[in-house]
């Protein structure tokens, strides 16, 4: 059975752009509140698309208390966890994913790791001119998946990129590719060297 089609709006008045956040006025939440009920009508819910930036292990106490507060929202959010650590930390960022999806897997209707990590160009507006932002798609994908099993969370995990007219040319999904082989090899031998049960991604 195919699943439905569903919607969604960015609702803030902003937008990501080469030289940075283009901005208007202050958002209003009140009538952004009411500009979505019209828009929904009698259908189903919109989806929220909204952002959490993670600029290295220093912000995870706030980039969690952001996190916290749009858990709040009494409506479904596709929320975009943002890769944008100067310092490549990936096993930090990893831990971070895992603890959103711990802590609101079932608070977000969508959970998805990086932004654009293949656009290398545009420091201000997407993840991929970040170093180790390869790993970092692979690693917080699979650092959610396997907190997603584990405490039964429901949010769909994923990632976007921007479109990639020649991707034999561009070696990005080579590097993805390398990258997810890395990691199975690791988590091989991290499981042939304890004696403790471990877990893994499979397809």
């Amino acid at each position: 059975m195919t699943a439905p089609l569903g919607f969604g709006v960015f609702p803030r008045g902003m937008a990501g752009g080469p030289d940075g956040l283009a901005a208007g006025p202050p958002d209003d939440f009140a009538a952004i509140g009411r500009a979505l009920g019209e828009l929904r009508g009698d259908g189903q819910a919109l989806l929220l698309r909204m952002y959490v930036i993670w600029s290295g292990p220093e912000s995870t106490a706030a980039a969690n208390a952001q996190v916290a507060q749009l858990a709040t929202i009494a409506v479904p959010v596709d929320l975009v966890l943002c890769y944008r650590d100067p310092g490549g930390d990936v096993a930090a960022w990893a831990a971070f994913v895992s603890q959103v999806v711990a802590r609101h897997g079932r608070d977000f209707a969508a959970l998805q790791v990086t932004g654009e990590p293949n656009l290398t160009w545009a420091a201000a507006a997407a993840d991929g001119a970040f170093p180790g932002a390869r790993d970092a798609l692979v690693q917080g994908v699979l650092a959610g998946a396997a907190a997603k099993r584990e405490v039964g969370a429901t949010a769909a995990i994923g990632f976007a990129v921007v479109p990639d007219l020649d991707p034999a040319a561009s070696g990005f999904w080579a590097g993805i590719r390398d990258s997810g082989v890395r990691s199975s090899r690791l988590r091989s031998t991290m499981r042939a060297s304890t004696s403790t049960p471990t877990c893994s991604v499979r397809g």
